[in-house]
């Protein structure tokens, strides 16, 4: 929940017109994380919890972007770089 607030409130700040996400964690195979950018929903992978904490981050900057651009775009990672800077970053630790 302090992760989520962060990032909704960050993503504020920056001008971003975006629904406080209610966030579910699952047990997920084969992505971090995903948004119902209709439903106002996003849902984290569990094994997140095994990463450092700006991964965790990363993976809710990126979910967050999903509610500006419904895709990815060359547009959605130029605004996802500006608002989380270390986005390629952890892209790489995650391994994606």
């Amino acid at each position: 929940k302090k992760i989520n607030d962060e990032v909704y409130a960050d993503f504020i700040k920056s001008g971003y017109k975006v629904p406080l996400s209610q966030i579910t964690i699952k047990d997920m195979k084969s992505r971090w994380g995903s948004c119902n950018y209709v439903k106002g929903k996003i849902s984290m992978n569990l094994k997140l919890c095994e990463y450092e904490k700006i991964c965790i981050y990363s993976v809710f900057y990126h979910e967050y972007m999903h509610f500006i651009h419904h895709d990815h775009s060359k547009k959605f990672h130029k605004d996802l770089n500006l608002i989380f800077p270390d986005y390629e970053k952890c892209h790489k630790m995650l391994g994606e």
